[in-house]
């Protein structure tokens, strides 16, 4: 585990420069994963990135077009002005 819990941790901008540079210098992506302790799927994924994009730059996560909830909106802003609450269940 890293930091706060996550099991995954972010690669900066000038390692993935070098990640790519150590790959067009002529190393296998699994070379290149184990000399830069990271994943053969982030290699493999870093450079279809670069083909596809020409950047390096990490992609958006996330979901794109808001919460999955924003259809229901005014119904939750609704619901929890006049009960205080989402759920129905009383005990």
């Amino acid at each position: 585990m890293f930091e706060n819990g996550a099991i995954h941790r972010r690669v900066d901008d000038p390692r993935r420069q070098r990640v790519v540079a150590y790959v067009d210098e002529g190393h296998g992506h699994r070379e290149a994963a184990r000399h830069f302790r990271v994943s053969p799927r982030f290699v493999n994924n870093l450079i279809n990135l670069r083909r596809q994009t020409g950047s390096l730059e990490a992609r958006r996560q996330g979901h794109v077009g808001g919460g999955k909830l924003e259809p229901h909106a005014e119904f939750v802003r609704l619901r929890l002005a006049e009960t205080g609450e989402l759920t129905q269940l009383k005990r």
